[in-house]
C-alpha cells in the first residue's frame, strides 16, 4: 500500500473535500487532519469547480448529491478542463449499487468511497490514487492514538460496528454522537417541510444525508428508516409515507433521549490540527450549532459550554471563554449569546 511519507509528505498533500453536510464534513475532516493532511472544503459542486481552478490538489473527495450543483455535474465540468484530466476525483456516496458506481465512472470520477465512511477504505483508496515520494502506512496515526475512555453504551447503536469504521477511535465516536444529538432532532420536520412545499429533491437529499449520518454512528435502525424514506420519495411517494415518517420520528426521538443520557458526563475535547492550532473550519460549525442551542434555550448548551470555552481559549479568546462559562453557570443564555457573537466576530466566524 502506498501512503504518506511521514517525514516530508504530510504538508505537501492537500485535498479538496466537497460535501454540503456539516456532520459528514466534520467526520472526514477530523480523520484527514489526524493524519496531517491539509484540507480545503467546498459546500457544493459549483464551489468545487471554482476551487479546483485556483489551487493544486492531490485529489478531490466529491459528495454526489448536493444543492446548487451535484458531484456528477461538477466532475464533468472539471474534466472539461484538460489541466485536470489526471486529477483523482473520488466519489463519496451512500449509494453503492453497481448502477450508481457506473454513473460515477461515466461522469469522470476515478472511484468511489462508500458512506458510512470506513477509515480503512478511505486511506486505502487515497493511497492508490495519490502518488508520493516514499511508502508509509495510511491511517497509522489514527490507529496508534490511545483513548482511555470506553465507548458509551447506548441502546439503538451498534457501537462495535461504528468503531470498526472509525478504526477504533473512541474519542471521535463520542464527538460524533454528541454532534448527532445536537443537530439531528429536526430531520423529519425538514423532510416533511420539503414535501409540503413540493421540493421533493430537497426531501430526498435530506433523507439521504441523514442515512449516512446515522450509519456513521452505528444507528442501523435509523439508517434503514432513512433508506426507506429516500426510496419511497424517489419512487414518487406512497400512501404510507406519512406513517413511515411518523415511525422514524418516534424512533429518532427515543434515540436522542438515550444519547442525551449517555453523554451527560461527557465534555468534547478540543479539536486541534497537528501543530496544536484550533481547527477553525470545524470550530465554526460547532459555534453555529452552539449558538442555535443558546437561542432556543436548550439545556444541552450547558453540557457543551466547557468544550466551547476551551476552544475559544485555544483560539486566543481567553476573556470570552471565561465570560461564557460565567454566563452559562448563571443560566444567562442571552449573556452567553452576546459573548459568543463578539468572539465569533473577532475570529471572523459568521454565526
Amino acid at each position: 500500500m502506498r501512503g504518506l511519507d511521514t517525514e516530508k509528505g504530510l504538508c505537501a498533500v492537500r485535498l479538496l473535500l466537497v460535501d454540503d453536510d456539516a456532520f459528514s464534513r466534520k467526520l472526514t475532516l477530523e480523520i484527514l487532519h489526524r493524519q496531517g493532511i491539509a484540507v480545503d472544503m467546498a459546500d457544493n459542486g459549483a464551489e468545487a469547480v471554482e476551487k479546483v481552478g485556483q489551487a493544486d490538489y492531490a485529489a478531490v473527495l466529491m459528495d454526489c448529491r448536493m444543492p446548487v450543483m451535484d458531484g456528477f455535474e461538477a466532475t464533468r465540468k472539471i474534466r472539461a478542463d484538460k489541466r485536470f484530466a489526471n486529477l483523482p476525483i473520488l466519489a463519496m456516496s451512500g449509494d453503492a449499487t453497481e448502477d450508481d458506481r457506473q454513473k460515477c465512472l461515466e461522469c469522470g470520477m476515478n472511484g468511489c468511497i462508500e458512506k458510512p465512511l470506513d477509515v480503512g477504505q478511505l486511506f486505502t483508496t487515497l493511497a492508490h490514487w495519490i502518488k508520493l515520494d516514499a511508502p508509509a502506512v495510511f491511517g497509522q496515526g489514527i490507529r496508534a492514538a490511545a483513548y482511555d475512555d470506553a465507548a458509551p453504551n447506548i441502546p439503538g447503536l451498534e457501537i462495535d460496528k461504528a468503531l470498526r469504521h472509525l478504526d477504533g477511535n473512541v474519542n471521535l465516536f463520542r464527538k460524533l454522537i454528541s454532534r448527532f444529538g445536537a443537530t439531528q432532532a429536526d430531520t423529519v420536520t425538514r423532510i416533511r417541510a420539503a414535501i409540503d412545499s413540493g421540493d421533493t429533491e430537497t426531501a430526498i437529499r435530506t433523507a439521504h444525508t441523514f442515512k449516512g449520518v446515522a450509519g456513521n454512528i452505528g444507528a442501523t435502525r435509523m439508517f434503514e428508516r432513512a433508506a426507506t424514506v429516500e426510496g419511497m420519495l424517489k419512487q414518487g411517494g406512497a400512501d404510507d409515507l406519512t406513517d413511515v415518517l411518523d415511525a422514524m420520528e418516534r424512533e429518532l426521538h427515543l434515540l436522542l433521549q438515550q444519547i442525551a443520557v449517555a453523554m451527560q458526563s461527557y465534555e468534547p475535547p478540543v479539536d486541534t490540527l497537528p501543530d496544536g492550532c484550533v481547527d477553525m473550519a470545524t470550530f465554526s460549525a460547532e459555534l453555529r450549532d452552539f449558538a442555535a442551542l443558546l437561542a432556543s434555550g436548550d439545556s444541552r448548551a450547558r453540557k457543551l459550554a466547557g468544550g466551547i470555552a476551551s476552544r475559544l481559549g485555544a483560539a486566543g479568546q481567553d476573556m470570552a471563554a471565561s465570560q461564557l462559562k460565567e454566563f452559562i453557570s448563571r443560566y444567562d443564555f442571552q449573556g452567553a449569546t452576546d459573548t459568543l457573537k463578539k468572539a465569533a466576530q473577532a475570529l471572523g466566524i459568521v454565526l
